[in-house]
């Protein structure tokens, strides 16, 4: 049973976890209507994916100074700061006049929405014991925000016009900012256990060759992730047919919404098993089950694509509180902070790239060859994954006693 200071931690980070994908995901969800105001009317995916690239790479990048605000001044200022710039720059990009003012506006807004993970992820370490659990609850949250982004902007966008729909969006980031302000949520630092050897040598901090082999998965992992999140909505669009001329994006978006909607199962089961079972094999198997489920996407159109899409959402997304206990149970407290920001960072800013080569690709060659590259991008993190498992073979997890 969870105790009240427990709850209020996993109420705010949760929201706080759901807004953060809600802003994340707001552009691709309208990509093709932006693009036709400042294209005269085309559709470019070049342009698109370049955009989607440097909002996420802004958003990768922004982990790293997250990381360290989080262990200089504390969780819960880092995220008052995340929620009040984020709502900030969403009316900024509302009022974009052109393409490179949107660019602009849109890296302001990755950059600013950047800075939760490892405030929100480090908050729960620190307050919340079942961390498992609490991490799994807080996917939930995160895999709620990425469902209900393409639906709520594009519905939003449908009635009154995408930049409205920016500024619409900004509001519920001041509310939750205020709320945390007043309910005063905040995790204290545990006391430290006495060193019943205080001769010997201190244990070390944090596990590095497993850690690197873990980034070097988050790489891999952030490259899929990205390119499905940022091109799904499109993909929808043009390979679901629809008796509905003129509303494709709405349709896309609110199928969208229904098939992400089943990650947030994958993350509750997730963040459920990795409390029961080993972690690192939860995580490796996620990525090789789910890789040839996304390559068989790329072949598919109308229904059967609709439910391959939702077969991959459920098990794919199993995978982010599962990643981020293992960096729990491979850190100690006084550096959590900045590791989580070297990891998101990895993770965010390598997949930021896909954004970009995912356009290129869609481009030059189809909208389904991207797919096809990001089943590839999830086999690779699961082969590098069964290293991960050998890597951990006899060794004592610095922070597996940190609940």
């Amino acid at each position: 049973m969870l105790e009240r200071n427990e709850k209020k931690i996993l109420a705010a980070t949760v929201v706080a976890h759901a807004l953060d994908h809600v802003s994340e995901l707001s552009f691709p969800a309208v990509a093709l209507l932006i693009s036709q105001e400042f294209f005269a009317g085309q559709e470019n995916y070049e342009r698109i994916g370049f955009a989607a690239f440097v909002a996420a790479f802004c958003f990768g990048v922004a982990n790293l100074p997250s990381g360290r605000l989080v262990d200089w001044i504390g969780s819960r200022r880092v995220m008052l700061l995340y929620l009040l710039g984020t709502g900030l720059a969403l009316i900024l990009t509302g009022l974009a006049p052109s393409y490179p003012a949107f660019l602009f506006a849109l890296g302001l807004l990755g950059s600013l929405a950047g800075l939760y993970h490892p405030s929100g992820t480090t908050l729960i370490s620190l307050g919340v014991r079942e961390q498992g659990r609490a991490l799994g609850i807080h996917g939930v949250g995160g895999n709620l925000g990425l469902a209900l982004s393409p639906f709520l902007t594009a519905a939003l966008a449908a009635a009154f016009g995408w930049r409205h729909a920016y500024f619409a969006l900004s509001l519920p980031f001041f509310i939750l900012a205020l709320l945390i302000w007043l309910g005063k949520v905040e995790a204290h630092r545990r006391e430290a256990t006495p060193d019943p050897n205080p001769g010997a040598a201190p244990e070390k901090p944090y596990l590095l060759l497993p850690l690197l082999i873990l980034f070097a998965m988050a790489i891999m992992n952030g490259l899929c992730y990205r390119g499905f999140l940022t091109f799904l909505p499109t993909y929808f669009a043009k390979s679901i047919h629809t008796a509905l001329p003129g509303r494709e994006v709405l349709l896309a978006g609110s199928l969208s919404t229904a098939v992400l909607l089943l990650g947030m199962f994958g993350q509750f089961l997730g963040g459920h098993f990795a409390d029961r079972w080993s972690p690192a094999k939860i995580f490796a198997g996620v990525f090789l089950l789910s890789s040839p489920i996304l390559f068989i996407l790329s072949r598919l159109q109308n229904l059967p694509l609709l439910f391959a899409a939702a077969g991959f959402a459920f098990l794919y997304f199993a995978n982010q509180p599962v990643g981020n206990v293992l960096l729990v149970r491979l850190t100690s407290a006084p550096v959590r902070g900045r590791i989580f920001g070297l990891f998101f960072f990895v993770n965010f800013s390598a997949g930021s790239f896909m954004g970009w080569i995912a356009g290129l690709i869609g481009q030059r060659l189809s909208l389904s060859a991207i797919f096809s590259v990001l089943a590839l991008c999830l086999f690779l993190a699961g082969a590098i994954g069964l290293l991960f498992i050998l890597s951990l073979r006899g060794k004592q997890m610095p922070g597996a006693d940190s609940s």
